[in-house]
């Protein structure tokens, strides 16, 4: 499974084959697994740090739920090496960028 989806696409979406129309239960399914993931609020609290004001207050309050969901009860392992292996580069790369703002 490709976790490529999340990067921006120049396909149009009509002509994206994993678009809504196709029914989109693969692309709400692993939306929910990078939602669910133990990464996913850590990234959402790091791409709020060179976001402008508005989108990074949306980020936080989206971290901050993220992280209480994650506390009651989130998963700890995500059973997806891929998606880990690609959660993990995904905050790293994050770190980094926050980094270089500093």
């Amino acid at each position: 499974m490709s976790y490529s989806a999340l990067t921006v696409s120049n396909t149009p979406p009509s002509s994206n084959p994993k678009s809504v129309e196709s029914g989109g239960s693969n692309s709400s399914m692993e939306r929910e697994k990078i939602m669910s993931h133990p990464y996913f609020p850590d990234c959402l609290c790091l791409l709020s740090k060179g976001a402008p004001a508005e989108m990074a207050a949306r980020l936080e309050e989206a971290c901050a739920s993220a992280g209480a969901r994650r506390g009651q009860g989130g998963c700890v392992e995500s059973g997806d090496p891929a998606l880990d292996q690609f959660m993990e580069a995904y905050c790293e790369m994050l770190i980094k960028y926050e980094q270089e703002l500093s």
